[in-house]
């Protein structure tokens, strides 16, 4: 092989690792007449949008990538021999390890362009050495190119977000190892909510045992991740976004040792049958041998450019993070008010007047802080526009109640507004990132009527805004956020 041919292959190893999170402390190193040529040191440190690999060292590793390797157990046998020397030699601590606040080299990981998978890749996996041949390599390739489909595909709606790769709730038996990244986004054509889960199986064995397929997935397996599926949705922030609808859910999986053929075939019937999807709000189930996906037919030139030219990376979160993403969705829909009033877009619905006092005072409303609030105090008609978070208001609400929560606390805030004599007139609305339920549009839509009050829903992502058009005072509030809203 090429010097250059060589060069690209060291690139391309290092670029995988580094899109995996993995940092490289030590490249090239000069050739230790004790330890030998180090090629690449790595370790795990950035957790932002993947887990650590489990088939690699669990720590530092030294990273041998090999364009042509002529004895694959002859050469795992040298990486690990340079390990131990290296974890023998002071000056290699002092100089290259300490600096990081590394103690030891935990193992070797030989990457190598080969599809050798007979008894020559057939050895131990407990040395602390791993070798990722083409297999592997388009596996973990794969997993970085379909988080990057994702956030494309998330990117497309004003709500949209990929949660971090987490693992399995319930463990898959080992040699299997399963992580999931899960994709929600608002569809804009199908109005309703869209799930993606993209699950990755691998097989914690070398090479020669994961091509043989004797860890192929199986119906239990399946089955397995269903429950994995099912467990999200029952119990999640998914649960949390527009709970009036139904959702549309695709499952794809990916399986490093192959799915059984049977199995395959009968995946959509298996999975259609196998929970009642209905009561957790799904509508369509998409999962068929178009979302399942093996290891030995990908072509891997393919998937590394596409793996390798979008990195986004904005809009991955932890399940944790998603609340903040709300809150964020919703403000920016308060600024949007904020700029249509100074374009005087959105005006006072008697007169047209414009709300000239932005007022940024600490007034809460039944403990609850607007996150927009201003005024028009032109006599003989006061009035006032507040705008409220749905997700602020809730975060602090049980789940299993939100709802009543929601209504109870449109209550207190309209009762406080009724009894504020500075203005004849209030203009509140509840802005929302993830929707709202059946019992608050209907409360909003048919049962409100307070004189002196309009109240309104403000679906953030959709731009759609519900109100009682039968009262005055609503079909006022209304006209006030037509320029910004759909009615």
């Amino acid at each position: 092989m090429s010097q250059e041919e060589n060069r690209l292959f060291m690139e391309m190893t290092e670029e995988l690792l580094q899109r995996l999170g993995y940092e490289t402390i030590l490249r090239d190193s000069e050739d230790n007449a004790e330890i030998g040529l180090i090629k690449m040191c790595s370790v795990f440190k950035d957790g932002k949008n993947f887990l650590p690999i489990k088939y690699a060292p669990s720590g530092t590793s030294f990273v041998t990538p090999e364009n042509h390797v002529p004895d694959i157990r002859d050469k795992l046998k040298s990486v690990q021999d340079q390990v131990e020397k290296a974890n023998q030699s002071s000056s290699f601590q002092e100089e290259i390890l300490r600096p990081h606040n590394i103690k030891n080299v935990d193992g070797a990981l030989l990457v190598a362009r080969v599809d050798e998978t007979g008894e020559a890749v057939n050895y131990q996996d407990d040395k602390g050495v791993y070798l990722w041949g083409m297999h592997r390599i388009f596996f973990y390739t794969m997993k970085i190119s379909t988080h990057s489909i994702l956030e494309n595909w998330v990117s497309e709606s004003n709500l949209g977000f990929v949660i971090k790769e987490d693992e399995f709730k319930v463990p898959l038996e080992s040699p299997f190892y399963g992580t999931v990244f899960v994709g929600l986004r608002y569809g804009q054509q199908s109005k309703k909510l869209e799930v993606y889960f993209s699950y990755f199986i691998d097989c914690l064995k070398n090479p020669h045992v994961v091509a043989k397929q004797t860890y192929s997935l199986t119906e239990s397996h399946m089955e397995k991740i269903l429950d994995d599926v099912y467990s999200r949705l029952t119990d999640s922030i998914i649960t949390k976004l527009y709970t009036d609808q139904k959702m549309d859910l695709t499952v794809e999986v990916h399986a490093i040792s192959g799915i059984n053929s049977l199995v395959e075939r009968q995946i959509h019937d298996t999975a259609k049958n196998y929970k009642n999807w209905n009561d957790v709000d799904v509508d369509q189930l998409t999962i068929n041998e178009h979302t399942l996906f093996k290891y030995s037919v990908i072509p891997w030139e393919s998937v590394m450019d596409t793996a390798y030219t979008k990195r986004t990376k904005r809009h991955t979160f932890d399940a944790e993070q998603i609340d903040e993403r709300l809150k964020e969705i919703e403000l920016q829909f308060a600024n949007l008010v904020k700029d249509s009033i100074k374009k005087k877009l959105i005006t006072e619905p008697f007169n047209h007047n414009k709300f000239e006092n932005e007022i940024q005072d600490e007034t809460q409303y039944d403990g609850k802080s607007p996150i927009y609030r201003v005024d028009c105090t032109r006599i003989p008609i006061n009035q006032n526009l507040v705008l409220f978070s749905k997700s602020k208001i809730t975060e602090k609400s049980p789940h299993s109640s939100a709802n009543t929560y929601v209504l109870e606390s449109l209550e207190k805030i309209v009762r406080q507004a009724q009894n504020d004599a500075n203005y004849s007139y209030n203009w509140i609305a509840l802005v929302s990132a993830s929707g709202f339920s059946c019992d608050v549009k209907k409360y909003v839509e048919e049962e409100f009527n307070k004189s002196g009050v309009g109240l309104a829903l403000i679906d953030a992502v959709t731009r759609k805004l519900y109100v009682n058009k039968n009262t005055d005072e609503g079909k006022k509030l209304n006209s006030l956020f037509l320029s910004i809203c759909i009615s």
